[in-house]
């Protein structure tokens, strides 16, 4: 029984080969930790996406790597499979994260309203670096890093703030550890300079700054005798609707 998808889109694509390490990643130490996973990459087209997920209900989690807008998340050849009204009855009762650029501005809510658990995606372009072995060094999978840690939180079975939070912490660890041991990293062959630990740094910050969260509003709490005044002041606090963490970021990407 598959309860995590993950659709890592193979195509002719110039972009998308520099943030598969994140899919990848996170299949492999699933399929380590003997979860029930599947991943979908050659056919990764929006009909047999969406055959697949009808035929298998118990999917309980689907994270998604592709090109994105603010209303629409696209797989092979860039073609639409989650937009805001576009396979919405796929989300209900899931976790849906989406590695793909913009889609927290509108898309995000969609995919909430429409029933989904919750929501992880990013508010403006997800960015990283066109190095030149893809995956193949840890300055090259640092921008991402946050992502990858969020799925593993999620196999944790951690609450989902948690698992945003400890994206966050992860991403800030990578910044650290590049503002004190950039000199001892490589890029393409040579040592990594101050500036380009500079570069990197900041390209982290981004990604982490629009990494965003979205929650289904939760149910309504049941009848009380608290007195009325007091219940209406006790429902503003506890009827909020979405809980979402988002902050502005830079520009440029995916």
């Amino acid at each position: 029984m598959t309860k995590v998808l993950i659709i890592n889109p193979h195509y002719d694509d110039p972009a998308l080969p520099y943030f598969e390490c994140a899919p990848k990643e996170v299949y492999e130490y699933l399929s380590g930790e003997g979860e029930d996973v599947a991943i979908i990459e050659d056919d990764a087209t929006p009909e047999k996406l969406r055959d697949y997920i009808l035929n298998h209900p118990e999917i309980e989690h689907i994270y998604a790597l592709g090109h994105g807008s603010k209303d629409t998340y696209t797989v092979i050849d860039t073609e639409p499979f989650l937009s805001t009204v576009l396979n919405l009855d796929l989300v209900k009762d899931r976790v849906i994260s989406l590695l793909s650029c913009l889609t927290a501005k509108e898309l995000g809510a969609a995919i909430v309203q429409a029933g989904a658990i919750a929501y992880f995606g990013y508010s403006e372009e997800v960015i990283t670096f066109a190095v030149p072995t893809p995956c193949g060094s840890r300055f090259a999978i640092a921008p991402i890093v946050g992502d990858i840690e969020k799925e593993k939180s999620l196999h944790a079975k951690k609450d989902y703030e948690e698992c945003y939070n400890d994206a966050i912490s992860r991403w800030n660890e990578e910044i650290e550890y590049w503002r004190e041991n950039y000199d001892k990293e490589k890029y393409n062959g040579e040592q990594v300079t101050e500036e380009l630990a500079g570069e990197l740094i900041n390209t982290i910050i981004h990604n982490r700054d629009c990494f965003t969260l979205m929650l289904s509003p939760p149910p309504p709490p049941p009848p009380s005798p608290v007195p009325e005044i007091i219940l209406s002041a006790l429902s503003i606090t506890a009827l909020g609707g979405l809980i979402m963490h988002q902050t502005k970021a830079l520009s440029r990407w995916f």
